[in-house]
């Protein structure tokens, strides 16, 4: 049975009326939540946006102050200073060479058989011969002095005499003939016009050769440099202006 209130109004029909208002409080209570939602995350959004804003900002001065410190820098920089950077990576090996300058084995000395190389001969008793070296004329005992510091490669005996060789670098060598003593040995170390040796008669073909037996104690000298895989002997006037 059906229960009333005091006002005639019947118990189902209090709840559906209570029904109604609580569907519509909260109705009320989810807009208002929307509302308060929608406000809270526009405010975040717009801080985001703010503080993004001001680490552009930020960003683009310090860009700028570093741009403003480059050119500054740059401007203290002598103009000069990047070609000799420049300069310094284009040495090559071959470059060295052309940084050496030899200085004359002998002191006073004169060429009495010039270099020939492929071009001509020297006439020998019995026969021709090409040159690939020179003869400067010397007394007996003259010390003989290296052209540049280098490493003592050998001592040997060819028919040009008892014989210095040195290496220089990768690409220049010289050798020194007809010596009476040596005063350097194997992988020695030496310097610029330290003396190795002193001029002799110990050429077996300064015999051969009539302008040479009229000098037996010529110093017999030689220069080489690298053409490839190889070393190549070239005309010691060419590196020795005081050779003549």
């Amino acid at each position: 049975m059906d229960k009333k209130d005091n006002n005639g109004t019947s118990l189902l029909e209090n709840i559906k009326k209570h029904k109604y208002r609580i569907a519509l409080v909260s109705g009320v209570i989810m807009i208002a939540l929307a509302v308060a939602i929608l406000v809270i995350t526009t405010k975040t959004t717009s801080n985001d946006d703010s503080i993004n804003s001001a680490k552009a900002t930020s960003a683009e001065v310090e860009a700028n102050a570093n741009n403003s410190e480059d050119k500054e820098a740059n401007k203290a920089i002598p103009s000069n200073a990047v070609e000799v950077k420049n300069t310094d990576m284009a040495v090559t090996s071959n470059s060295v060479e052309s940084t050496l300058s030899l200085a004359s084995p002998i002191d006073g000395g004169k060429v009495i058989i010039p270099y020939m190389g492929d071009e001509g001969t020297i006439k020998k008793k019995n026969g021709a011969i090409s040159m690939y070296g020179v003869y400067i004329e010397a007394k007996e005992n003259t010390p003989v002095k290296a052209c540049e510091k280098g490493t003592v490669e050998a001592i040997t005996t060819t028919e040009n005499g008892l014989t210095v060789t040195i290496t220089h670098n990768d690409n220049t060598k010289t050798a020194y003939g007809n010596l009476s003593e040596v005063k350097v040995k194997a992988n020695d170390e030496v310097q610029k016009g330290e003396e190795i040796g002193v001029t002799g008669t110990t050429s077996t073909f300064i015999n051969s050769v009539n302008e040479l037996s009229e000098c037996p104690t010529s110093l017999y000298f030689e220069t080489l440099q690298k053409n490839g895989d190889t070393f190549e002997k070239v005309n010691p006037t060419t590196l020795i202006e005081s050779l003549n």
